[in-house]
């Protein structure tokens, strides 16, 4: 029993951030594309230097 709350705990939690994360990306949707134009940038410049 203490399994299924910790999972349903976790699962609200999980919602609840991507509830945020999808009204922070409507909300200034080219600060995203920015933010995620780095992290691809980033990441592939760290599998360049391999």
């Amino acid at each position: 029993m203490r399994v299924d709350a910790l999972q349903a705990g976790a699962m609200r939690k999980a919602r609840d951030a991507a509830a945020q994360a999808d009204e922070a990306v409507h909300d200034h949707p080219y600060r995203a594309i920015g933010i995620a134009a780095a992290a691809a940038l980033f990441v592939g410049l760290l599998a360049a230097r391999r």
